[in-house]
């Protein structure tokens, strides 16, 4: 069991990646946002801190469209995750 999780939510639109919501241990529990009506794809990102305080992270897609062109195009455009999400520790 980990001594701290937090997961993030991201929401691929038109505009790019946007923030959606923030639940967690560390930045004071949950931080809800409205999730865009114009989202192709939510992306979960979740971090563990483990007993030796390691930081274990892990993405998921939470959610997609039903158009796999567009998200293909959004994703060229954007990047396939947010510039500003927690790092995958290798």
């Amino acid at each position: 069991m980990g001594l701290s999780k937090e997961r993030y939510e991201y929401h691929l639109t038109s505009r790019g990646w946007t923030d959606g919501s923030l639940y967690g241990d560390v930045q004071g529990g949950q931080k809800l946002r409205e999730t865009p009506s114009d989202r192709v794809m939510t992306l979960v990102v979740s971090e563990v801190l483990d007993e030796g305080l390691r930081p274990n992270v892990y993405d998921r897609i939470a959610w997609q469209s039903d158009d796999p062109l567009e998200i293909k195009r959004l994703l060229a455009e954007f990047g396939d995750r947010p510039k500003d999400a927690l790092p995958l520790i290798e």
